[in-house]
């Protein structure tokens, strides 16, 4: 193998390796938008249930 066939394939190893790795942190963006949209509507239940009590 020629140096610049390593070189290609390593450049071509990387791109892969960084495709990979942004497609990963979007994952984990969605799913934490999901988790803070969960944690919203959990204190609006929260705010919700309390002013019942207090009508109570």
């Amino acid at each position: 193998m020629s140096d610049s066939t390593i070189v290609e394939a390593a450049s071509t190893r990387l791109q892969r390796a960084l495709a990979a790795l942004e497609e990963a942190v979007e994952r984990r963006h969605e799913l934490e938008r999901g988790r803070s949209a969960l944690s919203e509507q959990v204190h609006t239940l929260g705010a919700d249930r309390a002013r019942l009590a207090d009508a109570l």
